[in-house]
Order: C-alpha cells, then sequence, then structure tokens
C-alpha cells in the first residue's frame, strides 16, 4: 500500500507481531520487529493510545534516500504546477517581460486571480523566461518537457532544514466516549 503524508511517499507493510498489529515503510523492519518481541527491550513511555505511530530519526539510515527523494518529487511537482499556471497566464496577456527575467508582481497577481493560489518555487529555485520569452523555466527543476531534480534538498533549504533538525515524532489516536482524540508530538533536535 502507498500513503502520501506531509510530502512524503510511503510503502507501507503491515503484519500482526504478538497483540500488536505493526504498519511499516519497509519488510525488514517486520522482521526486526518480530526479534525485538521475542525479547522486548525497555522503551520511554509514551502517551496511552489505541493507534500509535512513532518516528524516529536514528533509524533512518536505510529509508531516509527514499524520504529525502520523495520530499524532492513533491516539491517538483508543486513547481511544475506553477510554471503551468505562470505559463498560461503569461501566455494570455501582453507582457514586457525579456528572456531571462523573473515574473513581475502583475504576472504573479494575475496568477492568483486565475487559479486562486499563488504560484510557489518551494526550495527557493527561480521562475525565469526561457530564451524564447514563451514559457517558463525553474532554475532548479528544469521545465515540465526536460524536468531536472536533485536526490535531496539542497543544503541550507527548508526541506534541508527541517530533516536536520528534525527529532522524532509520536503521534496517537485514542478513542473515547465522546470521540476520538489525536495526539501528535515533533521533537526537534
Amino acid at each position: 500500500m502507498t500513503v502520501r503524508f506531509l510530502g512524503v511517499k510511503w510503502r507501507l507493510y503491515w503484519a500482526r507481531i504478538g497483540g500488536g498489529l505493526y504498519i511499516v515503510n519497509r519488510p525488514f523492519i517486520l522482521d526486526d520487529l518480530a526479534a525485538a518481541h521475542a525479547e522486548p527491550l525497555p522503551v520511554k513511555k509514551a502517551e496511552p493510545a489505541h493507534v500509535l505511530l512513532k518516528l524516529k530519526p536514528e533509524n533512518w539510515k536505510e529509508v531516509l534516500p527514499g524520504y529525502l527523494l520523495g520530499m524532492v518529487e513533491t516539491e517538483r511537482h508543486a513547481t511544475v504546477k506553477s510554471l503551468t499556471m505562470l505559463d498560461i497566464v503569461h501566455g494570455g496577456w501582453p507582457s514586457a517581460l525579456k528572456p531571462g527575467a523573473e515574473p513581475d508582481a502583475d504576472l504573479l497577481t494575475r496568477v492568483q486571480r486565475v487559479y486562486g493560489v499563488r504560484a510557489i518555487h518551494p526550495e527557493g529555485g527561480k521562475f525565469v523566461l526561457s530564451k524564447d520569452g514563451r514559457a517558463f523555466e525553474s532554475t532548479l527543476y528544469g521545465t515540465p518537457e526536460v524536468p531536472r531534480q536533485p536526490m535531496r534538498p539542497l543544503p541550507g533549504t527548508p526541506g534541508d532544514r527541517m530533516i536536520r533538525g528534525f527529532g522524532g515524532l509520536n503521534a496517537g489516536l485514542t478513542f473515547e466516549e465522546d470521540g476520538l482524540r489525536a495526539v501528535m508530538t515533533i521533537d526537534r533536535k
């Protein structure tokens, strides 16, 4: 099963081990959990919950490259959507922009008025008008026809700072008489 959450794409595997149902992102983790269930290790107590999700950065050695690639893919998709909006609005209204120029405030305002959203470039790249002046391209991700993509967020970008500062996540769902209670705690380094 594949799930997208917070800009990250996960492939999930599940198994019942002992008295619990475990959902993981790599099949070998189920083997580790089965071995750990045979000899339980002491664990820090979390808030009681019926469903619990824990993400620990120290256990990411094998899976972090996949998470990072998923983040960059999501950012590229957002950039390509913005490029498409910029191209359509730029093609519909005359503009004095020269090749290599960034979109001006007037064009960005028109995009927001037409589509109801802002054109964004999540990782700090820039939109620039192509050499022929017909379409925009991203300095980081290229064009929809000729895409480019790094394997991970570039150093110093918001995505890179988020991953480097991530200290863990605990999320729990508890079924109570008057409804469902959700608690999420994100630890920072």
